[in-house]
């Protein structure tokens, strides 16, 4: 797993996990230069996902979601006291931002779940203190996602989109940051 940072360390921490199978590039790189004015943006690479790393012929695979949340954890852990202002999770993205937050091994005050699908399976009724859980609601992707949503989570902010799913990620980088910014009050 590697981590890529950009902009300064004094700001909010937001960490971007991208959706299944994406290079995180794919999926944020539009996005990175307009966090990067008000946060310090951190984009998770999973195992066997990355360029730089040792091919899946020579065993970097991708494990598990267990595993790979283990990594996160560590990494806030280490690296910003087990505290993060954002978490935004797109796609397979979503379902780690779940595991975090059912977890409670660290402290995410903004969780944002983007058109995840939520097939990782977790608990239901998750409410941490302190942490409000944002979903970005592709309303195209059908309302048995919206059930979803709600069962899996306490009071969450439902912001409905008439869109596809991740399209207002993909086709609206701006719109789509200015969205992550009013979540979090940016």
């Amino acid at each position: 797993m590697k981590f890529y940072e950009f902009g300064e360390l004094n700001k909010p921490v937001i960490i971007l996990l991208p959706g299944t199978c994406c290079h995180w590039k794919a999926n944020f790189e539009k996005v990175i230069p307009f966090l990067a004015e008000d946060f310090h943006v951190i984009c998770v690479s999973y195992d066997g996902f990355d360029e730089t790393e040792k091919t899946i012929f020579h065993g970097n695979v991708f494990p598990d979601m267990v595993t790979e949340t283990d990594k996160i954890e560590n990494y806030i852990k280490e690296n910003y006291g087990g505290k993060i202002h954002v978490a935004y999770g797109c796609s397979l993205g979503g379902s780690f931002v779940g595991l975090l937050v059912q977890r409670r091994n660290v402290h995410i005050s903004h969780a944002i779940l983007g058109s995840s699908d939520l097939v990782t399976p977790i608990e239901n009724g998750i409410s941490v203190s302190g942490t409000t859980i944002h979903i970005f609601y592709a309303v195209k992707m059908g309302e048995r996602y919206l059930e979803r949503y709600h069962r899996h989570f306490k009071n969450p902010d439902i912001r409905r989109h008439d869109m596809q799913h991740e399209e207002l990620l993909i086709c609206y980088p701006e719109q789509w940051v200015e969205e992550v910014k009013k979540c979090c009050g940016v």
